[in-house]
C-alpha cells in the first residue's frame, strides 16, 4: 500500500467557489491512483479545523498529525507552553489509533 506521509489537501489551494469539495475530490483521486492512506499534518492553529473536517469526511483514508509545521515552529515556539494543553485536548478527542501526542520539544 502506498501512504502519503505529508499532504495538506485541506488547504484553500484545493477548495474554491467552483469546487467547494476540492479536498474530498483530491483524496478520492489519490485513492483511485493507488494511494491507500494520507497523513494530514496541520500547519498552525488556523489549519486545525480544515484538517479535521477533511479527516471527518474521509476517515478511512486519512489520519491527522497535530503540531506545528516545521516552517512555523520558530514563530510559534514562544507560545508553545501556553498551547500544549490545547493541543493535548484536541488530540484526546481523536480516535486512540490517531492519538500520539508526546508534548513539545525545543526546536
Amino acid at each position: 500500500m502506498l501512504i502519503d506521509t505529508h499532504t495538506h489537501l485541506y488547504l484553500p489551494d484545493f477548495v474554491s467557489e467552483d469546487c467547494p469539495d476540492g479536498s474530498e475530490k483530491a483524496v478520492d483521486r489519490a485513492k483511485a491512483t493507488g494511494v491507500g492512506h494520507l497523513i494530514l499534518p496541520n500547519v498552525d492553529f488556523t489549519t486545525v479545523e480544515p484538517m479535521r473536517r477533511l479527516h471527518d469526511l474521509r476517515p478511512e483514508m486519512t489520519s491527522v498529525a497535530m503540531g506545528f509545521h516545521p516552517t512555523e515552529v520558530l514563530s510559534y515556539y514562544s507560545a508553545c507552553n501556553a498551547v500544549t494543553a490545547t493541543v493535548a485536548t484536541i488530540s484526546s478527542t481523536l480516535h486512540p489509533r490517531e492519538r500520539s501526542f508526546k508534548g513539545l520539544a525545543k526546536p
